[in-house]
């Protein structure tokens, strides 16, 4: 029986599927829900308690807490215990195995190189001539900033990370305010521009495609209904979930939107395109395709998780 150790935030879906599967099972993850089912052995790194705040996520986490989490494992454990494969999920990659655990990125399973995915400027240059993606750019300062703001004053942007997903970090530049450059100096402030992109600001419904692939296949596996804190009426872009199957029902929850669909459709484009963009980076394993299906109907590719999904 071999040793595999899962990574990432939650790894709560992955070791319910593991333990299926005939592997002695690790976990690493930030932090463990009430329903948890225990693997062969498993730590986290948030310490939760009753009514008592861990703190905000988007402060607190790094992957190299859960880096410094695993040397019981990857460093500690011999014979039967040493870990054969390591899958990894949302919040971490194997870029992030470097110094003393770069040894183990030979032991990672599904995409190694995803610098040009989760570069969203890469990302951005990359399809900007072959697919339909917003407006994107990477100022260098905020004159640079606020000078391509005058330039498509039509359009209205969000500033988001460089790098990460969840949709943490997104700010939504108000144009009135951004003439004053009031609201620009109050964020940067507060933030490395360097680490950021502006992006067009694409006002519609999120969907989400989940890929399997190979280096010689892909299969567009469901569509679904993304969810995020904005859905929900709140002022964040945060993640909060999925709905599916994609239908005209699930469309419609959480949408103020009034834009009519044709689900048949909609599946079929999401399904050539994700097949398309996956091919298009070489991705293998499971990978995530996020979308916004803006409110005249366009299907907008926002980004990719080249990775077991959250």
């Amino acid at each position: 029986m071999e040793n595999l150790l899962l990574m990432g935030i939650d790894t709560r879906p992955m070791v319910n599927s593991a333990l299926k599967l005939d592997y002695k099972t690790f976990s690493i993850s930030y932090f463990k829900t009430v329903d948890f089912k225990m693997p062969y052995m498993e730590k986290h790194v948030l310490d939760q308690e009753s009514v008592i705040s861990c703190g905000r996520f988007e402060e607190n986490y790094s992957p190299e807490k859960l880096l410094e989490l695993s040397k019981d494992f990857l460093f500690q454990n011999y014979d039967e215990n040493e870990i054969d494969k390591i899958v990894l999920t949302t919040g971490i990659n194997t870029k992030n195995f470097s110094g003393e655990f770069k040894n183990f990125r030979k032991i990672v399973r599904g995409n190694k190189n995803t610098e040009s995915v989760d570069n969203k400027f890469k990302f951005y240059n990359k399809l900007k001539n072959k697919f339909n993606v917003p407006l994107t750019f990477q100022p260098s300062d905020v004159g640079e900033l606020n000078e391509i703001l005058q330039q498509h004053s039509n359009n209205q942007f969000i500033l988001k990370p460089l790098q990460g997903s969840g949709g943490l970090g997104i700010f939504l530049l108000n144009n009135e305010s951004c003439n004053e450059l009031k609201q620009l100096d109050e964020i940067c402030q507060n933030i490395s521009l360097e680490n950021y992109i502006l992006q067009e600001y694409i006002e519609g419904t999120n969907v989400s495609s989940s890929v399997l692939s190979s280096h010689d296949d892909r299969k567009n596996l469901i569509n679904s209904r993304l969810i995020t804190e904005h859905d929900l009426g709140n002022d964040s872009y945060e993640y909060s979930g999925n709905i599916l199957p994609l239908d005209e029902n699930s469309f419609r929850m959480f949408n103020n939107n009034r834009t009519e669909i044709n689900a048949d459709e909609l599946n079929d484009e999401m399904k050539n395109t994700s097949e398309d963009l996956i091919k298009e980076f070489g991705l293998i394993g499971s990978n995530g395709v996020d979308y916004i299906l803006d409110n005249d109907g366009e299907l907008k590719v926002i980004e990719i998780n080249p990775r077991f999904q959250g």
